[in-house]
């Protein structure tokens, strides 16, 4: 349990550097990945249509 709080307090002090640091790339990773989310979303559509 200690491990795992250890942990997440890491992670997140990683990202309020990476945030804190360069406001301009961490938008621009988080831009990307909403883009790969949709573009995932569209493909699943795109299957399920095809399959029926």
């Amino acid at each position: 349990m200690k491990g795992k709080k250890l942990l997440i307090i890491a992670v997140v002090g990683l990202v309020l550097f990476l945030i804190i640091g360069s406001p301009e790339r961490a938008a621009g990773i988080v831009r990307d990945g909403f883009g790969l989310l949709g573009d995932a979303a569209q493909n699943i559509v795109e299957f399920a249509a095809n399959i029926f």
